[in-house]
């Protein structure tokens, strides 16, 4: 009986590390803002042209992360924000900006910036 018992508290101990253990993947807090839009004050040479960091044409799937998430998307990379597919990774932003994923807007359809979440995992 007494076994029984240690057994239970021991479960009772150790149940809620192995739920936070189980835990969804390391999230990140970004601000999701929009860039190449007509008079972006941040557009460089190639955005104005319509290309990448990597003279890559830029299309309406097109997104720039901050350099502190090369790591997290990778070039070509999906990008998904609050679980819903924003677009592919074929842009950096200003080298100034931190925790930023940035929709390329060269209609200039995109009105305001949010904040959202990442799976902040560092791809391969």
């Amino acid at each position: 009986m007494k076994s029984l018992v240690i057994r239970s508290i021991a479960l009772t101990l150790l149940l809620p590390l192995v739920i936070v253990a189980a835990a969804p993947a390391n999230k990140r807090k970004v601000k999701v803002t929009y860039y190449g839009y007509p008079g972006d004050p941040h557009a460089t040479r190639n955005t104005r042209l319509g290309l990448g960091d990597h003279n890559n044409i830029l299309n309406k799937d097109s997104v720039a992360v901050s350099s502190d998430l090369n790591g997290v998307f990778p070039f070509g990379s999906r990008v998904v924000i609050n679980g819903s597919f924003l677009g592919f990774r074929h842009d950096t932003t200003d080298p100034k900006w931190r925790n930023t994923v940035a929709v390329y807007d060269p209609d200039g359809q995109w009105k305001e910036d949010f904040d959202g979440y990442i799976d902040a995992t560092p791809k391969k």
